[in-house]
């Protein structure tokens, strides 16, 4: 049996297999990002994912993809915990981002973008990243991800920027309270999953100008610090994922329909596109 896992900074996506990519069974858990998970909740996580009538040595390769492996230390700390979890498989830890891009590409080149409670985008050469421009996160970056539209909502708020009509919504729909506000970014954990979580609340308002005037700000941000910076931009065609650029890939289309830049497409999860790709690509299984 075969194990694939995408995970953003949120939730993971898994999916169990046999040799041949036909699904077993499909499961969530919260996200692996090493940045924000323990040792212990992964190992809970795995335990919880395999139900006791599937015996865990049957599985023979364990494909994640991650947020938050970027860097060696990372992506060999994750490693050694799910083989702890997975004793007999080969398990393979590569970014999330790389897993977005085979979603989306398969073995043809192209920009992969992920857009979701973060944001983040390398050029793919078919098989690898070829290129990065490298993501800051939530406090530096993150341009229009959910935590970034999140952030603009709750300073635009605190700083009277809207009409008193989208004022009186946010108040009463949200009942935000500021000590709340601040220590959800401050003293708990997971700051940036609290700040995309206002990204339905912008979805439902999408009309109003204010929250229009946020969205075309945040994506115009995404393409001036992350697409302006891939030389290859006007060459390759740019594939969206998460969910955020599908939900809002109107706008997005927009701005980079002005921009004169080529999309491929956008898709909301890429856990069955990375499961075809290595189910294409035997060799690597």
């Amino acid at each position: 049996m075969l194990l694939f896992a995408d995970s953003g900074s949120t939730k993971t996506d898994w999916i169990l297999t046999d040799v041949g990519g036909t699904e077993i069974l499909r499961s969530q858990t919260i996200g692996l990002n090493p940045l924000f998970v323990t040792e212990k909740q992964i190992i809970e996580y795995c335990r919880n994912i395999i139900p006791k009538k599937i015996n865990s040595i049957d599985i023979e390769h364990v494909y994640i993809y991650s947020a938050g492996c970027g860097n060696e230390k990372s992506r060999l700390w994750l490693k050694q915990i799910i083989e702890d979890c997975f004793p007999v498989a080969i398990v393979h830890i590569n970014t999330d981002i790389l897993g977005a891009a085979r979603a989306i590409f398969q073995d043809r080149r192209g920009i992969a973008a992920i857009i979701g409670t973060g944001s983040n985008i390398c050029v793919y050469n078919g098989g690898d990243i070829f290129r990065k421009v490298n993501s800051l996160g939530y406090i530096l970056g993150d341009e229009g991800s959910g935590a970034f539209l999140g952030k603009e909502l709750l300073k635009r708020y605190y700083n009277s920027k809207f009409n008193h009509g989208l004022q009186t919504i946010i108040k009463e729909d949200l009942a935000l309270k500021h000590s709340d506000v601040i220590e959800n970014l401050y003293k708990n954990p997971y700051p940036g999953r609290y700040l995309a979580s206002f990204t339905p609340f912008i979805f439902e308002n999408r009309m109003h100008p204010d929250i229009q005037d946020i969205l075309y700000f945040s994506f115009n941000e995404f393409f001036d610090n992350y697409i302006r910076l891939i030389p290859e931009r006007n060459d390759l065609t740019i594939g969206y994922c998460g969910s955020v650029a599908f939900y809002f890939q109107d706008i997005i289309t927009e701005i980079s329909n002005k921009r004169k830049y080529k999309i491929e497409g956008f898709i909301k999860q890429p856990l069955e596109g990375i499961v075809k790709y290595h189910m294409d690509n035997s060799e690597l299984i």
